[in-house]
């Protein structure tokens, strides 16, 4: 089962653009699985809080990744990196969530969507 979740995790990750390369799934994999193992984590956590919120956390989570840089650099970095682009890091990682989708009201067709079957959550 942890294959077939890793292998999604690849998938997910495989050909996105980033300035004009391509992220390679395998070569991130490790590090896209400790991205979603995080969030996963640290939502179960911060949902214990009594001034938890959902959009607060999503939010909070996509601002640390904001990162702005050369093309050429960015191009270099999805190369040679175990890490995907921080864009992608938060863009693939939070829609394997269904708060993310309830939160934000992302359905079928938007840009964000990830079909409930294609979701992925590692712990």
């Amino acid at each position: 089962a942890f294959k077939e979740r890793t292998d999604k995790i690849v998938d997910q990750f495989e050909g996105l653009d980033s300035y004009g390369a391509k992220v390679n799934g395998k070569l991130t994999v490790s590090e896209n699985v400790a991205d979603l193992g995080g969030v996963a984590c640290a939502l179960e956590a911060a949902k214990r809080d009594k001034d938890f919120s959902v959009h607060e956390f999503f939010v909070n989570f996509a601002t640390i990744w904001r990162m702005k840089a050369r093309e050429e650099y960015m191009q270099m970095l999805a190369s040679v990196d175990v890490h995907a682009p921080a864009k992608w890091r938060t863009n693939v990682i939070v829609n394997n969530f269904d708060e993310f989708h309830k939160e934000f009201d992302v359905k079928e067709g938007d840009g964000m969507w990830r079909a409930p079957e294609e979701r992925v959550i590692i712990w």
